[in-house]
């Protein structure tokens, strides 16, 4: 099976040091426990999780050297109070409490998501752009959730719309369950119905030239569909422009409801709506897992993705970009039918780099006139938050949040990714491969793998802990290099923050390992003396 490729070559290793925030040490927590004896804050913040050996200022990506020497070398994550002492002094050189300073950074965390500004997206943007070199396109976007995925993809959207060119669709499957690729895309028709009152249409009767086109694409489709269409044309209603748009909006919802309108002949009514009206279709579906991955049976979902290839990469008419934040939606793609071959590109929406987290959360000022930051963290806390979450926005709220009530009992662990019990089963159901697997894409945040089908792979992309990626791939956050020439294929955390987390499980794991090793060892030097004891007395 040939998935996606990105020329990456990681080597693990490297260090630099930076300053310390504090030198005492403190009672520690493992696992919601207290743990013996203490944790180590000596230790530079560089050299913590995601930081190790890299200046957080100017690298492009994080650490490809986590340190997984030992279990000491992640008990800074359970570590209570750490992240309250860096917050209280970048407090203090601010002459501030350290309960106003952690609340005005939560507020100006969520002045900037409130903006929908867009920070260091240019490589998706790219990616996107591609299908201007093309009449015809399928493309997939996979990424973890709270990346910034939705709002580049209806910027892009935007942006697309003020050109005469393209006719985008953007369909949410968030707002859908079950095979609902008809009602997204008729539902995705209604604010451009809207927008034809105004910014496409500046009259009625450009209102009403319009609402004939899509009853042409629609008849040509299904001519069922469309006569409500036709019998507005005939009505009184059409001659009252209110009226008129309120019955348009009413007859799609009511094709959306009807179950008259199935998946294929809705992606033809939206393709022929296109070409009348002489632009290229661009079809997006965000959280596409909901809509096409969860159809009415198998033979439904087929027949959706064979007319999609044979729209895009066949025919030339149609540019298809479905996004997910499931790094399994291949798999279920190849599930439904789907020949993986057949996908043009594939773009692996990371998180934001270190040197740009640095500045957004750091650096950054507002635009215009003065010098305010737009979020204006300190050093020391915005340090250890991309080292625990990387450039995980949302996570880092999340972290902020519960520390402005916990204060010194918060540890960083207990906002990291969620996904330990999935790492446990991989563990147990594959006990070599799954931990040599999940030790290099913590310890590297990559690692070769010989076969994509291998079930140890299959289960880690399938249980949300990874992606897997090979030659055709574009994957955000992973430097650009050679392959192995034993493999063309890799895989790579869904997450930054879930590299901390795996090497949690994995050093655990290990450590099991070892001391089950110590026990069979003891256990056979007893044999082996008491076999001796045996013959010395049977002499």
């Amino acid at each position: 099976m040939i998935l996606f490729r990105h020329v990456v070559l990681l080597i693990c290793g490297g260090a630099t040091a930076a300053y310390s925030l504090v030198s005492q040490q403190q009672p520690c927590q493992w696992n919601g426990h207290s743990r013996s004896g203490t944790c180590l804050a000596a230790a530079p913040l560089s050299d913590y999780g995601l930081l190790n050996g890299i200046d957080v200022t100017s690298a492009e990506y994080y650490t490809s050297s986590l340190k997984m020497d030992s279990d000491e070398d992640v008990a800074w994550l359970f570590q209570l109070g750490l992240l309250w002492d860096a917050a209280s002094k970048d407090a203090s050189e601010r002459n501030v409490t350290t309960h106003e300073y952690v609340n005005d950074v939560l507020d100006a965390i969520n002045e900037f998501q409130a903006s929908d500004e867009v920070h260091d997206r240019e490589d998706f943007y790219a990616f996107l752009d591609l299908i201007k070199r093309s009449n015809g396109s399928l493309r997939l976007v996979l990424g973890g959730k709270s990346v910034g995925k939705s709002l580049v993809l209806g910027d892009f959207k935007s942006k697309l719309e003020k050109s005469t060119e393209y006719f985008p669709l953007l369909v949410d499957g968030r707002d859908f369950s079950g095979d609902s690729l008809p009602a997204g895309i008729v539902r995705g028709l209604k604010p451009f119905f809207k927008r034809g009152i105004g910014q496409l249409s500046n009259t009625e009767e450009d209102a009403i030239e319009f609402l004939k086109t899509a009853y042409l694409a629609l008849k040509s489709v299904s001519a069922d569909t469309a006569q409500p269409f036709r019998e507005l044309f005939e009505s009184e209603d059409s001659k009252d422009s209110e009226k008129l748009y309120d019955q348009i909006l009413i007859i799609l919802d009511s094709i959306s409801k009807s179950g008259k309108l199935t998946a294929p002949k809705a992606l033809q009514f939206f393709v022929e709506l296109a070409e009348i009206r002489r632009e290229r279709p661009v079809l997006i579906v965000d959280e596409a897992n909901e809509v096409l991955g969860l159809g009415r049976g198998p033979s439904s979902k087929s027949r959706t993705l064979d007319l999609i290839v044979k729209l895009t990469k066949q025919e030339k008419r149609l540019h298809v970009i479905l996004a997910s934040t499931e790094y399994a939606y291949p798999y279920l793609l190849e599930d439904n039918g789907l020949n993986l071959n057949d996908i043009g590109g594939v773009f692996f929406a990371g998180e934001i780099p270190p040197k740009s987290m640095w500045e957004l959360l750091v650096t950054k000022k507002k635009g215009g006139e003065g010098d305010e930051y737009l979020i204006g963290m300190g050093e020391n806390m915005a340090r250890l938050l991309i080292a625990s979450y990387g450039g995980h926005l949302l996570r880092m709220m999340k972290a902020l949040r519960s520390l402005t009530t916990k204060k010194d009992r918060f540890f960083l662990q207990q906002s990291l990714n969620p996904i330990a019990p999935n790492i446990t089963r991989v563990l147990v159901q594959f006990p070599r491969d799954g931990l040599r697997y999940l030790r290099e894409m913590a310890e590297c945040g990559f690692a070769l793998v010989s076969e994509p089908s291998e079930p140890v792979v299959e289960m880690i992309v399938r249980s949300n802990i990874g992606g897997i990626i090979d030659v055709r791939g574009d994957v955000v956050g992973l430097p650009d290099s050679v392959w192995s020439a034993s493999s063309d294929s890799g895989l790579v955390p869904t997450s930054e923050s879930a590299r901390n987390l795996i090497a949690i499980r994995v050093l655990e794991e290990e450590h099991l390992k070892e001391e089950e090793r110590l026990k069979e060892e003891e256990r056979k030097k007893k044999e082996r003396r008491w076999w001796n004891r045996f013959l010395f007395w049977r002499k």
